[in-house]
């Protein structure tokens, strides 16, 4: 469960290029030498100035001396003149900066901060309207240490008394501070909403971590590192089987006694529940799986007998009655006399030679899958896969979310889902990642989702919509089945499919 955000300062919260800047140069500028001079003492001071052994002034005046520069006042001068500038980097922040830490705060999420600073922005950073937000604040001129060094990480995490698992930590990849927050088991984010601002160190993308191109995006994470894949809580059925198609219909027994396999594994410990319990848990899981049997590619078991065996066993306290509830739910919807559920087998939901495959989003690959890109053009037609699957969990109930594999490859993603305003079922998102387009990977992929809602639902007709505009995604939509309806639905062009 995350319990905490640790973010980096400098270009992640804000940013030294909206507002005027004083850099080495500038400086150097003042003091009447060339830059090369000045940097001769200057770069070989980085480290003593960042953690904590020499100021700001100190510098300034070992620079002067080496120079043969004796004012005082000019001294003054350019230490005023850089303090002014730091302290007005924290008035021209993203917008979203602020909203941000607020609804951190109020989800209870504790606020950390690890920034390489010297004693001029330590200043800046505690006189700023940041500074009150943060539970923890490590900076490495008071601290003593700096990024990369672990020492300094491991004392924010014993401030907020949380654990690396339960910290998301956020930075624009300096100081190689993602790679090792996540040596250390935090779930490491590369902030990039102030990357085009930077046009003096033109800082570039981290594959190997998910881009946050705006800091709200951090919210989408929590849903998907607290609720999806990290908690231990039974809050709802769903967010437990959540395994990448949306299993509140997919694998609905199996996957509840799979996952409920898992809340044995790891958070009886935490309830104190005695080993016989856990053994009788562990029974009851086999006897579902026993009760299993394969009828065409179909799963069939008596999901009530199973319940209530679960049940009479008093195991509710431990997450069984809020699947009992979403069980109902399901069996109502079909019949209040359902007794068996039928579901395809994930492994079928593949291409004619089983390269190109939908599979789930999980723990393993949810990175690479919100790492999947557009191009910059098609950016206004396609929603992010934060945002896709962020709806997908508030949708929880109707959204059905998939990677698209060639192979071992990610290339894309989909989504299919049921508009319950229209009762039908839809195309909800759709994407190839910029690498793979134009190598038909839109079509095979379209058609398996397509396949899957009418193998599984028995659809007889699926809706899409398209951005006015986007001719690309209209020509492809076309020439799977889909035609134009006529009518615009949320501002798309309505288009439909009849099997």
């Amino acid at each position: 469960m995350i319990k905490a955000v640790i973010f980096d300062m400098f270009e992640t919260l804000v940013t030294h290029y909206r507002s005027q800047q004083y850099f080495g140069e500038d400086i150097a500028k003042d003091l009447g030498i060339t830059e090369e001079k000045f940097r001769e003492i200057w770069d070989q001071r980085d480290h003593e100035r960042s953690v904590g052994l020499l100021t700001f002034e100190d510098v300034i005046q070992e620079i002067m001396e080496k120079n043969e520069i004796r004012s005082e006042a000019l001294l003054n001068q350019v230490s005023q003149k850089r303090t002014k500038t730091k302290v007005e980097v924290f008035m021209h922040l993203h917008e979203e900066i602020l909203p941000l830490l607020a609804e951190l705060k109020r989800r209870n999420i504790k606020i950390g901060l690890i920034s390489n600073c010297f004693s001029e922005e330590v200043f800046a950073i505690r006189g700023s309207k940041l500074y009150p937000y943060f539970d923890a604040c490590m900076l490495s001129y008071e601290q003593g240490v700096m990024k990369p060094d672990k020492e300094i990480y491991s004392r924010c995490l014993r401030e907020l008394n949380v654990s690396s698992q339960e910290c998301l930590y956020v930075g624009d990849g300096g100081s190689k501070e993602l790679e090792t927050a996540t040596e250390m088991g935090m779930k490491a984010l590369q902030a990039t909403w102030y990357f085009e601002d930077n046009t003096r160190d033109h800082p570039k993308r981290d594959l190997r971590f998910a881009a946050l191109e705006s800091p709200r995006e951090i919210l989408h994470y929590l849903f998907f590192f607290t609720v999806l894949f990290g908690t231990r809580e039974p809050i709802h059925f769903r967010e437990y089987d959540r395994q990448g198609i949306d299993l509140e219909l997919q694998m609905q027994f199996r996957g509840s006694v799979g996952v409920y396999g898992y809340d044995v594994d790891h958070f009886v410990g935490e309830r104190d529940i005695s080993q016989a319990v856990r053994e009788q848990a562990q029974g009851i899981i086999q006897y579902g799986l026993d009760h299993w049997t394969e009828e065409k590619s179909v799963m069939q078991c008596d999901v009530n007998a199973v319940l209530r065996k679960m049940l009479e066993k008093g195991l509710a306290d431990i997450g069984i009655r809020a699947k009992t509830e979403s069980f109902s739910w399901q069996l109502t919807e079909e019949s209040q006399k359902l007794y068996s559920v039928r579901i395809p087998f994930l492994s079928e939901i593949g291409g004619g030679d089983g390269k190109v495959q939908l599979k789930p989003v999980t723990k393993e690959n949810l990175d690479a899958v919100l790492a999947l890109r557009v191009d910059k053009e098609q950016e206004r037609f396609v929603p992010s896969t934060a945002e896709s699957l962020a709806q997908a969990y508030v949708y929880a109930d109707t959204a059905y979310p998939f990677a698209v594999y060639d192979g071992d490859e990610l290339v894309g993603f989909l989504m299919m889902g049921y508009y319950e305003a229209k009762q039908y079922y839809t195309l909800w998102k759709f994407m190839i990642d910029r690498r793979f387009q134009n190598k038909g990977y839109g079509r095979q992929a379209l058609k398996l989702g397509l396949n899957f809602v009418k193998d599984r639902f028995q659809a007889k007709e699926i809706y899409t919509g398209v951005t006015p505009g986007n001719t690309v995604a209209k020509r492809l939509y076309e020439s799977v089945g889909f035609r134009d309806t006529g009518l615009l639905e949320l501002g798309m062009e309505e288009m439909k499919l009849t099997f």
